[in-house]
């Protein structure tokens, strides 16, 4: 029976000291299972549910491998969003903290050039970028894998569509043959098969079977298709979820579902490819920080995302197959915590559903006496101030300016970016904290804020 506790793996000392500080003792289903492989060098293909903690499994084998005395790329994790990316970099910064001298970059694209390519020149050790950037910087000429021990290909499945088909096949040229190989998917469609045993190069196939308690799965049948939206509506009115991700099928019916619902008095937010970097940016962090209770996403928008402490997913449109089905579902609870997945189903729709999933789920039961419509309110919104780490601006100096006028219970979340910050604030104190921000200065200076509201 493998081992459950982290402290059984043959990790430095530096990276079970820093395990112990982020609070992780007890191994996930796919942790248990890979990484005693990952660490013995073995090449891998593993399909595990989404949120069943591959990151760490990844991150830990990237840390444990590098030599930090050779500034050079010996890892490389490449993902199909810049969302994603940041995420991964973050999380192995946080691994890293306890290890000197550890250099971990992100490249990814929708962001400038010129900073990452001093970088690279000033030695990094690992790399977790998107396909067209990295494609990019070793056409360049910056970015080198000649010495890379481990490569990662993190959302598989999505680095294998079309689009991104040349763009990977310059990373693919560019890996040594030794290399070890990891790649994790929530699914293996068909389609790809060529194309992940391109990748695999005869790497052993693990499957960890999802836990099916973990997301239970509801329908709710409709009587005519008219009334999906009321019954959408309704749904929200009796669920009354914290948070909730809701898909459509394209970037129109996402946007005007987010616009209905805002018009219905909900906290909603709509995520779809029109969206620029700067708006697909902004969207993300008020889902994330509190300042919208529902978002609305397609598919290719929603790509690669995580979103941790997600209660529920809404299917308002049931995709074209049981592998985004099974995506968009895996997205619910996270990391081990229970989710639920609802699926709004005409006739056609449930049927297609019954065949994926061998049988029909269980009805979603609307009560007669709930409200037609309860708007669900968000707890907090969100200032944007025209400042940010290029002015020398600090979480603190947010924080302090905030709390001569409000509690500090009021503050939520302080995002500092280049030349632009974020902090949400209680919805109730919000003009308050508005008005604090605009009258008075910040660290010597007058610095523009606006209300996220639209």
């Amino acid at each position: 029976m493998p081992h459950t506790e982290f402290h059984a793996l043959p990790l430095m000392p530096e990276l079970q000291t820093q395990l112990s500080a982020l609070g992780f003792t007890e191994m996930t289903a796919v942790q248990r299972h890979v990484l005693p492989q990952l660490l013995a060098g073995q090449n891998l293909v593993v399909q595990a549910p989404t949120g069943a903690g591959k990151t760490l499994a990844f991150g830990l084998t990237l840390l444990q491998s590098i030599s930090r005395s050779q500034r050079q790329v010996q890892g490389l994790v490449v993902c199909p969003t810049r969302e994603l990316a940041e995420q991964v970099t973050a999380r192995l910064q946080a691994l890293a903290k306890g290890m000197a001298n550890t250099r971990v970059l992100c490249l990814a694209g929708g962001t400038p050039l010129a900073p990452q390519q001093v970088a690279l020149q000033q030695g990094v050790h690992l790399v977790v970028g998107t396909p067209g950037r990295l494609a990019d910087l070793l056409a360049r000429g910056d970015l080198s894998l000649a010495e890379l021990e481990l490569m990662v290909l993190d959302e598989a499945d999505q680095l294998m569509i079309p689009s991104l088909q040349q763009s990977m096949a310059a990373i693919a040229s560019a890996i040594p043959k030794g290399a070890q190989r990891l790649l994790f998917s929530a699914t293996f469609p068909a389609a790809q098969r060529d194309d992940f045993a391109q990748w695999a190069q005869g790497a052993e196939q693990v499957l960890i079977q999802p836990e099916q308690e973990r997301v239970a799965q509801f329908q709710l049948v409709l009587s005519d298709e008219r009334k999906r939206e009321q019954a959408l509506l309704a749904w929200l009115s009796q669920a009354q979820p914290s948070r909730a991700l809701l898909f459509n099928s394209t970037r129109a019916q996402a946007r005007e579902l987010a616009k209905m619902l805002v018009r219905a008095g909900h906290s909603a937010l709509a995520l779809h490819a029109d969206l620029d970097q700067g708006q697909r940016e902004r969207v993300l962090l008020r889902f994330a920080n509190g300042s919208a209770r529902l978002l609305v996403a397609t598919d290719v928008a929603a790509r690669g995302l995580d979103l941790p402490e997600l209660p529920w997913v809404c299917n308002v449109q049931l995709p074209d197959s049981a592998e985004t089905y099974l995506h968009r579902i895996g997205r619910a609870g996270r990391q081990g915590d229970e989710g639920q997945a609802v699926s709004l189903l005409n006739e056609v729709e449930q049927a297609r559903l019954v065949q994926w999933q061998g049988g029909l789920l269980t009805p979603y039961a609307l009560n007669t006496g709930t409200a037609e419509n309860t708007p669900l309110k968000a707890e907090m919104l969100t200032l944007e101030l025209a400042a940010g780490k290029k002015q020398r601006l600090r979480p603190g100096d947010l924080l302090g300016a905030l709390t001569q006028a409000l509690a500090a219970e009021a503050v939520g979340e302080i995002r500092i970016r280049s030349q632009v910050s974020f902090v949400a604030v209680k919805r109730t104190q919000a003009q308050r904290a508005l008005q604090q921000l605009q009258q008075h200065p910040i660290k010597g200076q007058q610095i523009p804020v606006r209300l996220l509201l639209a």
